[in-house]
């Protein structure tokens, strides 16, 4: 009996100190910086720092978040997958124009390289967006990430109705529609105490500058406008 619990004891010893050994080993792992443009195949498996923009995010079922960043005088981009746990715990905006410092592991999902964040701290902002201006492509692809926002977009203006109940002018709806890379865009619209249809038509381009929300009633999100040219 007394050599079975010094064998349990030597097992158990050796276990902790293989633990203890590869903690160790991990935290004298640095991250390799590498450019944008050239994250390939060949770091799938290691730690790296890179820097981009941030073109589109969206949040996910589970908490988690999947964003792009770019470097725009290269063009190249790469998905980056930030897990539910360390989301919740990071404190910022995937606001697309915020450019980012970004550590993680290179794998492959579903043959394209990504890179995958294991901690909050792994995410550094540089800087915010210069400005609130996007199209309304942008928006659409990360709409989540601008709920609350008082953002200005572009498109052309659809199915335009004035809103009236019991004869007094409530406001006028209308669809914001734009077509970029062969896809189509829309976002319901609703301007309070205006009637627009006597000054614009369907399919008049617009600037628009309002805030996001989500409009739980018909289960969609809009845009508030505040200003309209």
């Amino acid at each position: 009996m007394l050599d079975n619990r010094r064998l349990l004891i030597t097992v158990i010893t050796l276990a902790l100190i293989g633990v203890l050994s590869l903690f160790a080993y991990s935290t004298t792992i640095k991250p390799v910086q590498v450019e944008l443009e050239n994250i390939n195949n060949d770091y799938v498996g290691k730690i790296i720092t890179t820097n981009g923009t941030i073109t589109s995010a969206r949040t996910l079922s589970d908490g988690s978040s999947s964003f792009k960043i770019c470097n725009f005088e290269t063009l190249a981009e790469i998905k980056v997958f930030f897990p539910s746990n360390a989301y919740e715990s990071w404190e910022g905006n995937l606001t697309p124009g915020t450019i980012i410092q970004v550590t993680g592991e290179v794998i492959l999902y579903q043959e394209e390289t990504e890179i995958s964040i294991a901690s909050a701290q792994d995410l550094i902002v540089i800087s915010e967006p210069a400005n609130t201006s996007y199209d309304l492509w942008m928006v659409m692809d990360s709409i989540e990430m601008f709920d609350g926002m008082i953002i200005q977009t572009n498109g052309s203006i659809m199915d335009i109705t004035a809103i009236r109940s019991d004869g007094d002018l409530i406001g006028t709806s209308f669809t914001l529609y734009q077509q970029y890379d062969n896809q189509s865009y829309s976002l319901e619209c609703m301007v309070f105490d205006v009637d627009l249809t006597t000054d614009y038509d369907d399919w008049d381009m617009i600037n628009a500058t309002g805030q996001i929300s989500y409009y739980s009633n018909r289960g969609c999100w809009q845009l508030i406008i505040d200003v309209i040219e």
